[in-house]
């Protein structure tokens, strides 16, 4: 009997290995499984990434990444990227080392195990191992077995496919030994979250704790929850599930977190002064300026566009101007930023609300990220106004040169057909000199005697009808032309740019692409060798433009529609500019903000439904009009209609007529006199030779009228 007992004990503690290991081996397929589960129900893409990130490959990591990888592939049926890393001691802090970068085909039946491959990696040329990504991962999950591995990571590592738009979930699976994290892994997600957050702004990620007394939660951060003013601390949030659906449906909740309410958050908004887009009302407006809620400091388009979009998500308004002064900014050539794209990049500034064009900035395009568009705008050219055309030849500029070279052709029919009619009665008294000229009289409404024959009445009934048309469109154009300026013909096409021979200049460096760099007609080449970049310290192109003459700028065309109707504006109320028809560019308008930014989602949502609503339409002209009547009263006075009176040089072309009229026929009159006088000569000659030579004349002296 007590050999039975002693032989059942030794069986059961010989089995009792096997049974943990059955029992462990099913809870690695079970957790497996869930999360599997789990990854799979948040499938928006074709790919999954993977990165294992370990410093002591533990049996425990190693037999659930065997059993998680190839279940991944096989339910979820999309393209996994592995990629796993090794953490070394401190002796190895220039680098780490990549063992194995595995990619499971989608055509492959089976999951297939790559052979280890060793390669060092380099800090500065790290995440190289991105590019090898063909789309936004729908989960990137991360395996790690501690903190310390992930930090190692990521003080190494920043793989440049990482942006806030993605989604993440972090695995710890320690050891049994490694009691710390086991018991606390709220102190570790605490750390990790918080970091993700700080440094690149990254908030969709869940952490989980499988093997642990927290196996059945899952922790998120919060970092808008709860703030003292500007000093925000945020906290970690946690979520319990006990099903794999439930736990799919609890995470898309909270990776659909859009920041409705950001509960008063401070968000720090750059903006500046901008006529008509961001009018201010504040006197002043200092750096760092708190915007309460119900305080409205800027208008336009862009300050109401801000307030609506700071009253729906509820944050409270941090204005920021450029920190250097330089209003939009660029990239200099040595790559920083300055101006208000500088403040972006640095994130000084979490969005800027100067609507600006939405287009590469600089060498790197994923710098800035912009939100929905709020407009659209021409980038149009602008040159000097027509010159004024002289008085004494506007009654020349009455009709074009070839209605003139019309009225000359019909007033010679015209004269040719009376003079035939005409000469079939009178053949001996008819002048064709005369009869053109009796033609001209007509066309003036001023016949010099009527005809008697029923041809010749009709002939002058129709010349008279044409005269009353003609005389009447000619004395209107004859008023028009003396009341009002008339100009020579404006440039409105890049060719008469061109031809023009001026120069073209502008204040910012982005627009150096505004006439393209594949673009290689003729006119374009000319227009890019004649485009230049003024300095701020000189004088602004558009006022070389409007008051030197000899220059072309650029800007919205929007904008110039505006300061060419309230400031470009001479003395007579005539503009001093005109806008280029033919723009070269046509730009959507958008917010700029950091390229890991979480807050454009939302933002884009409020924009868009503003913009269907036509809100940003109707702002826009309610701040034109407002504008207009605040400060265009000295315009609106000086190019009021009054009464004036004609004076001599208004009319100053009919004495030019008359005194040519005068001059000419002064000249014709002393050729008459003396062609006269020496025909008589030649004929009181004749006489004397022939008697003197006895010579029979056979003529008489003919008399000329």
């Amino acid at each position: 009997m007590i050999k039975k007992i002693i032989l059942a004990t030794v069986v059961l503690f010989s089995l009792s290995p096997n049974i943990h290991g059955i029992e462990r081996t099913k809870k690695w397929h079970e957790d497996a499984s869930f999360w599997t589960s789990f990854i799979c129900s948040a499938r928006n893409s074709r790919s999954f990434g993977i990165y294992q990130i370990y410093t002591n490959y533990s049996y425990r990591l190693r037999e659930f990444v065997k059993r998680f990888t190839p279940n991944l592939y096989m339910d979820c049926q999309s393209l996994l990227y592995l990629r796993t890393y090794k953490i070394y001691s401190r002796d190895y802090a220039d680098g780490i080392f990549i063992i194995r970068q595995t990619r499971y085909p989608r055509t492959s039946k089976r999951a297939v195990i790559e052979n280890s491959i060793r390669l060092k990696v380099p800090a500065e040329v790290s995440g190289s191992a991105g590019s090898h990504f063909i789309d936004t991962p729908a989960v990137t999950v991360i395996l790690i077995d501690s903190e310390e591995s992930l930090v190692g990571f990521l003080n190494h590592v920043v793989p440049e496919e990482w942006n806030n738009t993605m989604k993440f979930l972090i695995i710890m699976i320690t050891d049994n030994n490694d009691s710390t994290q086991v018991e606390n892994p709220k102190h570790v997600a605490d750390n990790i979250l918080k970091r993700l957050w700080r440094e690149r702004q990254i908030l969709n990620v869940i952490f989980v704790a499988p093997f642990t007394t927290f196996e059945s939660c899952a922790f998120t951060y919060n970092p808008i929850s709860s703030f003292a003013g500007q000093d925000i601390t945020g906290e970690i949030e946690i979520f319990k599930f006990e099903s794999s659906d439930k736990a799919a449906t609890t995470m898309a909740k909270i990776y659909a977190r859009n920041l409705n309410n950001l509960h008063g958050y401070p968000l720090k908004v750059g903006m500046f002064e901008r006529i008509p887009t961001s009018l201010r009302l504040v006197d002043k407006v200092d750096h760092g300026f708190l915007h309460c809620k119900k305080t409205i400091i800027f208008t336009g388009i862009d300050g109401l566009m801000l307030d609506t979009v700071a009253e729906a998500m509820n944050f409270t308004t941090v204005i920021y101007r450029p920190t250097d002064g330089i209003e939009f900014g660029y990239q200099m050539q040595n790559g920083t930023y300055v101006g208000t794209l500088g403040d972006i990049v640095s994130k000084k500034i979490d969005v800027s609300f100067n609507a600006m064009f939405i287009k590469k900035y600089g060498n790197d395009p994923n710098a800035i990220k912009f939100s929905s568009y709020v407009a659209f705008d021409k980038l149009c050219l602008v040159v000097p106004k027509a010159s004024k055309i002289p008085q004494w030849l506007r009654i020349f500029q009455s009709f074009t040169p070839t209605l003139w070279l019309y009225l000359g052709i019909v007033q010679i029919v015209c004269g040719a057909t009376w003079y035939i009619i005409q000469r079939r009665d009178r053949p001996s008294e008819i002048n064709f000199l005369v009869v053109l000229l009796d033609t001209t009289l007509l066309f003036a409404g001023a016949p010099r005697h009527l005809p008697l024959i029923t041809s010749g009445r009709i002939l002058i009934g129709s010349l008279l009808l044409l005269s009353v048309t003609i005389t009447g469109i000619f004395n209107g154009s004859l008023y028009k032309s003396f009341s009002t300026d008339s100009y020579y013909k404006d440039i409105d096409e890049l060719k008469d740019v061109d031809e023009s021979g001026l120069q073209i200049g502008t204040g910012s460096p982005n627009l150096r692409d505004m006439f393209g760099c594949d673009n290689d007609s003729e006119i374009m080449v000319n227009l890019r060798k004649k485009f230049s970049v003024i300095p701020s310290s000189d004088i602004p192109a558009i006022e070389r433009t409007a008051y030197f003459r000899n220059f072309s700028a650029v800007d919205r065309e929007n904008d110039l529609l505006l300061r060419l109707n309230t400031k470009y504006i001479d003395r007579d109320g005539n503009h001093m500019l005109h806008i280029v028809s033919e723009c070269p560019r046509t730009y959507s308008l958008g917010y700029a903000g950091h390229r890991n930014s979480i807050f454009f989602d939302r933002m884009n949502v409020i924009i868009s439904r503003t913009m269907e609503a036509g809100l940003t339409n109707y702002w826009y002209a309610w701040t034109i009009d407002n504008y207009l009547q605040k400060n265009s009263t000295r315009q609106f006075i000086r190019t009021q209609q009054k009464f004036v009176g004609f004076h001599l040089y208004d009319v100053q072309t009919s004495f030019f007529i008359l005194a040519f009229g005068l001059f000419l026929s002064l000249l014709v009159f002393i050729g008459e006199h003396v062609v006269e006088r020496r025909v008589e000569i030649y004929f009181k000659m004749r006489q004397w030779s022939c008697s003197v030579f006895n010579i029979p004349s056979g003529t008489e002296r003919r008399t000329y009228a």
